[in-house]
């Protein structure tokens, strides 16, 4: 599996792009294990563009595709915000069970896709609706849980914990989008729970 999984180019769409998951008000407290969300921000900020905190922010689960034993969930934010406000980095991620308690999660950032800073815009159209104005993140996972010959057992979420970067507090959504989908991360040749993210990146329709 190549390191920045969250890159891979050819992946087939098995369901078409749904309505976003619901989103759940913001957890005041981080998951301790979710990776650092933390990168240095550009020095100075666009034209002095404060930097987007979470209490400001919605996301949503738009879609996943597969192919060739690898799975793919696109995931978007937008900012309820009245002023413009960015985001740079990597955002963390937890994937929680029905109960809300934490599955195992290995969040692996690929450093190979260069680190910009994505401008939120106010007014942007609603989660699922367009694309202008938000900020696009992935996720890639091991979908075939035989593909070492032998069947194991997926961990398979209820929901999803994404902290934006830079901040603490943490945004809860459903795992499953609308089109029925459900994300099952097999083990495989990695850690339980790998799950591999590339950093934020303007809107895939801008």
């Amino acid at each position: 599996m190549a390191a920045a999984v969250g890159g891979c180019s050819s992946q087939t769409s098995s369901h078409p792009p749904s309505s976003p998951s619901p989103l759940v008000s913001p957890s005041p407290s981080p998951s301790p294990s979710q990776s650092d969300t933390s990168l240095p921000l550009p020095s100075p900020s666009p034209g002095g563009t404060a930097r987007c905190h979470t209490a400001e922010l919605q996301v949503a689960l738009l879609q996943t595709t597969g192919a060739a034993g690898q799975s793919i969930a696109d995931l978007e934010f937008r900012t309820t915000a009245t002023q413009p406000c960015l985001l740079h980095g990597y955002v963390g991620m937890a994937m929680l069970d029905s109960a809300g308690r934490q599955l195992p999660t290995n969040l692996v950032r690929d450093h190979v896709t260069p680190v910009l800073t994505v401008i939120l815009e106010p007014g942007s159209p609603a989660l699922g609706a367009g694309s202008f104005g938000h900020a696009h993140f992935s996720f890639e996972w091991v979908s075939n849980c035989d593909i070492s010959g032998t069947h194991v057992t997926p961990i398979v979420p209820s929901s999803l914990e994404i902290t934006p970067p830079d901040e603490t507090s943490h945004l809860v959504i459903s795992a499953h989008p609308a089109s029925g989908s459900t994300i099952a991360v097999c083990p495989a040749q990695e850690p339980p729970g790998t799950v591999h993210t590339k950093p934020v990146e303007p809107g895939q329709h801008e």
